[in-house]
């Protein structure tokens, strides 16, 4: 797949082309009652609830709800023709997918719509992490030192050091005061050295290694923009894979 030029590649959405295995990570997603978010083709609604009862041999499943859903107004679009279908962002223990379901009706046991005809994996864990486009790269800094970030999650980043900078980040090791900038939301936070990966090329002219770094006292209302951004960023990529 091409690089989407405001961001992100397509490289992380991975087709489920087995039948047995698609339908495997939706029953996965029923019993666990998986957390999952849903959300209009128009984007005008975005719904978060929980997986609800699989039913395979009706090719169908349900979405259960807070009692206090405002689930009115959706349905009220749905029965007026405004939108069929929805995509769906759920976050299993052996992968997060995303697929794309025509809604069906609302009865007692909840939302029901009908089994998706694709379901994609985006990456096997179940954070989700957005890939920086060589344009958008946020500038790590650590001390006076800067270096690119090539990837975030909420779990923590993945940035670009030359070679001769290995020595500095090796396995366990502690990166203090660190910071980087996402439009105007500067994130503050520690971090531990949690893999030194194979060397890469940034660009025509860089050669170096990713470092993974997991995010040690980074703030709560941090880790909920980190979460935030990277949702809406994957959302936009979501709507031109399906």
């Amino acid at each position: 797949m091409s690089e989407n030029p405001g961001g992100a590649s397509f490289r992380d959405f991975t087709l489920v082309e087995d039948d047995g295995e698609a339908k495997d990570l939706l029953a996965e997603g029923a019993r666990l009652s998986s957390a999952l978010q849903f959300w209009t083709t128009g984007q005008s609604h975005l719904i978060k609830g929980t997986f609800g009862k699989h039913e395979p041999l009706e090719r169908s499943f349900y979405v259960n709800l807070p009692k206090k859903s405002g689930i009115d107004a959706f349905v009220s679009d749905f029965r007026r023709g405004i939108f069929k279908e929805c995509l769906f962002s759920v976050g299993l223990v052996s992968a997060h997918i995303f697929f794309k379901a025509r809604f069906s009706r609302q009865d007692t046991v909840g939302l029901r719509f009908h089994e998706p005809d694709a379901v994609y994996k985006v990456q096997r864990r179940k954070t989700l992490r957005y890939a920086f486009s060589e344009k958008t790269r946020p500038a790590l800094s650590i001390g006076d030192r800067k270096r690119p970030i090539l990837d975030v999650s909420s779990g923590g980043i993945c940035f670009f050091a030359t070679a001769q900078e290995a020595k500095f980040y090796t396995t366990g090791s502690k990166i203090n005061d660190c910071s980087f900038k996402i439009g105007d939301r500067k994130i503050v936070f520690d971090a531990e050295i949690r893999h030194n990966f194979q060397p890469i090329r940034l660009d025509e002219s860089s050669t170096g290694i990713r470092i993974g770094a997991q995010f040690k006292k980074l703030s709560a209302a941090d880790d909920q923009f980190i979460s935030g951004y990277v949702f809406e960023e994957t959302r936009k990529l979501l709507a031109k894979v399906l």
